[in-house]
């Protein structure tokens, strides 16, 4: 019955819940309840909580790394409304997409493995 249902578990996680449990049972028997109190936090919960406490942390840093790159756009984006560098940024963004979509084409029609092999066939 145990492999059925904590099959998952490594064997050394489960060793330390069967010896918990053990624990906690003696407790219980003992009449202490701060010490099967402080085996459950400790072997129970603490190994079921602790990967949320670092996905939460993670959250938070990705929620802050979204606000400043939220922030850095905003002001990035003002560039464009002044009148000598946003009339040069948006040239080179023309020359640069230009290029760009140019090459792509180019490549979609004459790809280059293919020139050079039907080059070499004849």
């Amino acid at each position: 019955m145990r492999e059925k249902y904590a099959g998952f578990l490594p064997a050394s996680f489960r060793a330390s819940i069967v010896a918990a449990c053990e624990r906690s049972i003696n407790a219980v028997l003992a009449d202490n309840a701060v010490v099967l109190a402080d085996t459950i936090v400790e072997k129970v919960l603490q190994p079921l909580l602790t990967p949320g406490d670092h996905a939460g942390a993670v959250l938070c840093v990705l929620r802050v790394l979204r606000l400043l790159v939220s922030m850095l756009v905003t002001v990035l984006g003002l560039v464009n409304k002044l009148p000598v560098i946003g009339t040069v940024n948006r040239g080179l963004g023309w020359l640069v997409g230009g290029h760009g979509a140019a090459g792509y084409l180019f490549g979609a029609v004459h790809p280059v493995g293919a020139s050079s092999s039907s080059q070499a066939e004849t």
